[in-house]
């Protein structure tokens, strides 16, 4: 995978993130354009080094260093030598696009204050090492990532997250003013914009997909001074991350493989034979799939239609069908106690919304209309009300609505994402944002009708990698390389191994059968990805 392609100031050279012939670990790369050869290798930490930014005069590259504990931002020679260390990001965090201010004096890039605050695009001063914010996103919203500095320098171009999985390219004045918005697509995703060299257009990757597998990403470009995207023409899908140098764009074109939902043996299977077994197999996403309550049929969100819609099928893969056509990003499903309506969540406009469809009628009905984000729904057990997390209050908490829909309850104060009633009911299971994002953390519980919650899982769990059973927690983690299935029983507190796979791909989305015969799980495939050069780009 060669990623975050930068040209230098002369044009002649690019610098890129690359994970090497062995496919191991990413480091920072130049290869001079147009010519044949082995690249210039600049870093070779056992941390991931991606996102590099030539400094104005071509002597530097900075890039960022993640951990998968610190996100930091180096400097090292453009032609090799010894790294220095600028900053470390405050709270925990994914690479961090950079952008060097064309008079060499500041860094751009993105952070988070804290986990559940929205990221800000910051400037670093090159010659004190302090930050100044630059953008200020509404409290509640994703935030701002992916900077880039207009070639005047007065302008910084980004990416505004308003909602999850609501994306749309702004424009901020340097050093300060009022934002502006600039497209209009809400878009799933929205790579950093690049500025044409005349100042007169900006390109940028787009697409209806929210994760890193989906293929309906494609470049667009738009007048500076506004105006209608169009689609760049010749360059096909999964072309993202582009940059500009005179009549040169290089791009990186990512190439992905099968997607595929697994079926394993589950807990209460008594048999020796738990290899897991493709079930469901496609060129886009699958996942986050629900057996109904006879086990009988499979809810899942697909992007098989180049939209995220909801889908169904029955125990055996088979009988596939679209039951959703929002054009949406729209997933979380989860089928009502008596099995007759589906309830997920869908983003109509700027916002995530609680949505149940029959699937006999397949006409999805609206139950939230907040000026907020409302996810990942779930049914009581007696299908009364739906629990779903919505951060209305400013952060993510569980809320419980009647399931005809109606006002919405609060249930948690401490924070909540993703919560499951017990099986006996009485008891609410969810999970807090943790450290790292708010959609991963620890599991807690609390009693509905009042109480202290009460810690369950001291363990960073990702949003849909666990499964309630009245026995226990199955969950699944990536220890180094592994991926594994565990159980927390409730009987004696202990945590046992059930699964343990090294996978080529990322597996998510732990489901369990109601009768417990089966597990199934998704799979992204290993993605590849090469650098393209367009010449004559006008």
């Amino acid at each position: 995978m060669e990623a975050g392609p930068r040209f230098s100031p002369d044009g002649k050279l690019i610098a890129f993130g690359w994970n090497g012939p062995a496919r191991d670990n990413f480091d920072i790369y130049v290869k001079q354009v147009g010519h044949s050869g082995e690249p210039l290798r600049l870093t070779r930490d056992t941390a991931l080094d991606l996102c590099p930014e030539w400094s104005p005069d071509g002597g530097e590259i900075a890039f960022v260093r993640f951990t998968g504990e610190v996100t930091s931002i180096y400097i090292v020679p453009s032609l090799g030598g010894a790294e220095r260390k600028l900053y470390e990001l405050r709270a925990p965090s994914v690479p961090s696009y950079l952008s060097w201010s064309p008079d060499g004096r500041w860094l751009a890039f993105s952070e988070r204050g804290a986990v559940e605050s929205p990221s800000r695009i910051y400037l670093l001063s090159l010659d004190t090492r302090q930050t100044i914010p630059l953008t200020s996103p509404s409290p509640g919203t994703e935030g701002d990532s992916t900077p880039e500095f207009s070639p005047d320098g007065k302008q910084v171009a980004f990416v505004r997250e308003t909602s999850y999985a609501v994306n749309d390219v702004w424009f901020q004045p340097v050093p300060s003013g009022e934002a502006t918005r600039f497209t209009y697509g809400n878009y799933g995703y929205v790579s950093r914009p690049a500025w044409t060299a005349d100042r007169r257009e900006v390109v940028y990757a787009a697409g209806t997909g929210v994760w890193e597998s989906t293929n309906s990403i494609s470049l667009f470009r738009i007048p500076a001074a506004g105006g209608v995207p169009q689609p760049v023409g010749g360059i096909g899908e999964n072309a993202r991350e582009p940059t500009i140098w005179g009549n040169r764009m290089v791009f990186t074109q990512f190439l992905f493989g099968q997607n595929k939902m697994w079926r394993m043996r589950g807990p209460y299977y008594k048999g020796k034979d738990r290899s897991a077994k493709p079930l469901l197999v496609s060129t886009r996403e699958d996942g986050g799939a629900d057996y109904s309550p006879d086990g009988k049929k499979i809810a899942f969100g697909s992007y098989r239609s180049g939209f995220s819609e909801i889908w169904t099928c029955d125990s055996e893969a088979t009988k596939l069908v679209q039951l959703t056509n929002l054009r949406k990003s729209s997933g979380t499903c989860h089928w009502s106690p008596d099995g007759k309506r589906i309830a997920f969540d869908s983003r109509p406009e700027e916002h995530s919304e609680i949505y149940v469809i029959d699937p006999e009628r397949g006409i999805p009905e609206r139950l939230t209309h907040e000026k907020s984000d409302n996810r990942v729904p779930s049914w009581s057990r007696d299908g009364r009300w739906i629990y779903f997390s919505s951060n209305r209050t400013g952060s993510y908490q569980i809320w419980k609505m009647p399931s005809e829909g109606g006002k919405a309850a609060q249930v948690t104060q401490g924070g909540g994402f993703y919560a499951i009633e017990a099986f006996e009911g009485g008891t609410l299971y969810y999970q807090k944002p943790g450290q790292r994002d708010y959609a991963s953390g620890p599991l807690w519980k609390v009693r509905l009708e009042g109480g202290e919650e009460t810690l369950v899982l001291d363990r960073e769990v990702r949003c849909g990698n666990w499964a309630l059973r009245p026995e226990g927690i199955y969950y699944s983690t990536y220890q180094g390389k592994k991926y594994t299935i565990e159980f927390l029983s409730f009987q004696t507190g202990e945590v046992a191994s059930v699964y343990e796979d090294e996978p080529s791909g990322h597996l998510f989305c732990l489901t369990i059968s109601p009768d417990g015969e089966w597990f199934i799980f998704s799979e992204n495939p290993p993605a590849e990805s090469d650098l393209m050069l367009v010449e004559n780009f006008r």
